[in-house]
Parts: structure tokens; C-alpha cells; sequence
């Protein structure tokens, strides 16, 4: 069985496998990091995270349906 941790996307609440999530952190960190110096980053990655959060509710993760790791592959 797999650990189940909760996050937060665009004030939406998704149950991630950890894995998916570890994968999806290095992900944001890195355009975060991409963008260090642009003055529209935290807009940027606002969008980004929207974007992600809206992929997660298509392919039917919620709270109930854990996000995979073949999931965040997917949207990323």
C-alpha cells in the first residue's frame, strides 16, 4: 500500500501518492527556480498550479482518488 498525503492546488484539496508528490515538487521547484528573477513569478506559477489542478479534476482526483505518480507524469 502506498503512503497518501494531502495538497493543496489553486484551494483545492488532492489525496497524492507520495511518490507522485515528490515528483511534482521537484517539478515546481524547478520552474520556480527558472524563474527566480521574473517580476510575474509568482503569477506564473499561480497559473501553472491552476492549470495542474484542473488536469488532477479532469482525470477524477479529488480528496477520495489519489493522485499517482503516472498522473503527475501526465500533467507535467
Amino acid at each position: 500500500m502506498k503512503q497518501v498525503i494531502n495538497i493543496t492546488l489553486n484551494r483545492v484539496v488532492f489525496a497524492i501518492e507520495k511518490d507522485a508528490y515528490q515528483q511534482l515538487d521537484v517539478y515546481l521547484s524547478d520552474i520556480r527556480n527558472r524563474l527566480a528573477e521574473n517580476d510575474d513569478r509568482s503569477e506564473i506559477i499561480s497559473d501553472i498550479e491552476a492549470a495542474i489542478a484542473e488536469k488532477f479534476t479532469a482525470l477524477g482526483r479529488s480528496e477520495k482518488l489519489a493522485v499517482s505518480l503516472r498522473d503527475v507524469e501526465q500533467v507535467s
